[in-house]
């Protein structure tokens, strides 16, 4: 009996200390994501500081209007159809969890296991023939089918990482909008409306 309950406090101690880890680190990534004096940079920090925490091979941010950022902490041999069908796969995977729950924001993990094996073959084939053996994700899916997806690559911290991404995932939606809302307004402040030239403000 002491045993089990040394085992349940240890094991509730080590739960309590990862939690700590994810808010911590949540909080330092927000306050990167929402500095607008530095929104050139500011996602491309971010997802540094996230693949760091998360120990993985790459982390990506993407939406389905084309934006795309990644940080990669190791080679990834990935050429454009490979990201282009990585993509495709994992905007398909968040659109269809959105249709079955009704849910705007779903967190999953995709691995090459026996059941990705039945459901999507060539997925899984994708994924062991690039090494990929874990894709912890955050998607969101707007009412206008918009979708925004926050993922890590071979995550170590898989579950950690799942849980940081659901807590950062609408601050790198908030920073991708500031970065083009910021840009479009110093453009508009700073140059004449007819001509294109740098005005006096500028």
């Amino acid at each position: 009996m002491l045993i089990v309950i040394v085992v349940y406090v240890l094991a509730l101690m080590t739960s309590e200390h990862q939690v700590n880890a994810v808010t911590t680190c949540a909080s330092d990534i927000r306050k990167v994501l929402l500095e607008t004096a530095n929104e050139k940079n500011n996602i491309a920090e971010a997802l540094k500081q996230l693949c760091t925490f998360a120990k993985a091979r790459a982390t990506i941010f993407f939406n389905t209007d084309g934006e795309d950022y990644r940080y990669i902490a190791e080679s990834v041999s990935l050429d454009d159809e490979g990201k282009k069908y990585l993509r495709s796969e994992l905007f398909r995977y968040v659109s269809k969890l959105h249709t079955a729950k009704g849910t705007t924001l779903n967190i999953l993990s995709i691995k090459p296991n026996k059941h990705l094996y039945k459901t999507n073959p060539a997925f899984y084939n994708f994924l062991n023939e690039n090494n990929i053996f874990d894709i912890s994700l955050s998607g969101t899916v707007t009412s206008a089918n918009h979708i925004t997806i926050l993922a890590a690559l071979n995550a170590k911290r898989g579950s950690q990482v799942r849980l940081l991404a659901e807590k950062t995932s609408a601050c790198f939606s908030m920073a991708l909008y500031n970065k083009n809302y910021l840009n479009k307004t110093k453009l508009v402040a700073t140059t004449d409306s007819l001509t294109g030239t740098l005005n006096r403000v500028a």
